[in-house]
């Protein structure tokens, strides 16, 4: 294996992640392009690298994707929701990024995956009015149900959806972090 460069390696690593910042974090920026170095490393090991430069910028990208990805979780968006939390949430906009596509349609899709496994096909229909931002009031209307009736069924919904969610290796892993 031929001799690497790291202090290039790092060089184009921080270069590549700063370049991708909103604003300079020199702690944030220094722990990505360790995990970087990381990957470098190992991908280093796996196979001869041909474009030293070219693969830093790979990885720089992909821990930079990562990283976003890690900052999105979804823990956020499995709490209990009261009056105030419900309309925060159903009033927020979504993700100006465009790599990482509408949080709202990447939350509607696994939310209803992990109900539709559950086969709660009542918990999916509430979980469509509430991304789709609806008033309870009018959800209790169409349904010909008081409205405190809908609100403990959402909130028996959420419990469907954390067991569901947490039994699943991946997800569970996810949420044992927050």
């Amino acid at each position: 294996m031929a001799q690497l460069d790291w202090t290039a390696i790092r060089e184009v690593l921080r270069r590549t992640l700063a370049s991708k910042m909103d604003r300079h974090e020199p702690a944030l920026l220094d722990d990505l392009v360790q995990e970087g170095c990381v990957r470098f490393l190992r991908s280093s090991r796996r196979e001869a690298v041909d474009d030293v430069t070219g693969l830093a910028i790979v990885i720089a990208q992909r821990t930079w994707l990562d990283y976003l990805r890690r900052v999105s979780r979804y823990r956020k968006h499995f709490t209990e929701l009261n009056d105030a939390t419900a309309e925060r949430v159903a009033d927020s906009q979504g993700s100006a990024d465009p790599l990482l596509g509408d949080p709202r349609e990447r939350l509607g899709l696994i939310v209803q995956q992990a109900l539709e496994r559950r086969g709660a096909e009542e918990c999916q229909k509430l979980a469509e009015a509430f991304l789709a931002r609806l008033d309870w009031r009018q959800v209790a209307t169409s349904m010909n149900v008081g409205y405190a009736a809908v609100r403990k069924r959402w909130s028996r919904c959420l419990n469907v959806l954390r067991e569901e969610i947490s039994s699943d290796p991946e997800w569970s892993a996810v949420l044992g972090e927050a």
